[in-house]
């Protein structure tokens, strides 16, 4: 463990050059590209932290949060790529986050999750799809604190 940390360090020390192929960036896009391993979301983040990236970068961003969110992908990453999603204002993965709620396969924290975002990204078509988990214990502050959330934005157009 010690010889794996002290890798680390020295390649942090070494900054970019130390890496292959773009660097620290590079690896991020590397592991969040990774779908079935829950450490993409992690690497997702990393990304998103990054404040001098270029537009074409805040694009990759957006195109990897977006694969993130769909079936398939490691439930871990999902999460937080579906957190990510809705704090960064991507609607495109509304439909993903509906498909999630529909569906008949509950997990509380995906559940969770997908409420939150829609609160910051649906509209008053989406609160009919919310309302049925204010009735849900692990899920009712979370449905309506989207509800209110999409009501008043609603309100303010």
């Amino acid at each position: 463990m010690m010889d794996k940390l002290g890798d680390a360090t020295r390649v942090g020390a070494l900054g970019d050059h130390a890496l292959p192929d773009g660097g620290v960036r590079g690896v991020l896009v590397r592991a969040a590209r990774q779908v079935k391993q829950p450490y993409a979301g992690t690497a997702l983040y990393s990304l998103a932290e990054d404040k001098r990236a270029t537009h074409e970068q805040e694009g990759e961003l957006k195109r990897l949060t977006l694969a993130l969110c769909k079936p398939g992908v490691n439930n871990v990453a999902r999460i937080a790529a579906i957190q990510l999603a809705g704090q960064r204002g991507y609607s495109e993965a509304l439909p993903d986050l509906r498909e999630v709620l529909s569906g008949e396969k509950r997990d509380a924290v995906l559940d969770t999750v997908c409420i939150g975002s829609i609160g910051l990204l649906g509209d008053k078509g989406d609160i009919a799809l919310i309302e049925r988990f204010t009735r849900d214990s692990r899920r009712s502050a979370a449905a309506e604190a989207a509800i209110k959330r999409i009501n008043e934005r609603e309100a303010a157009r």
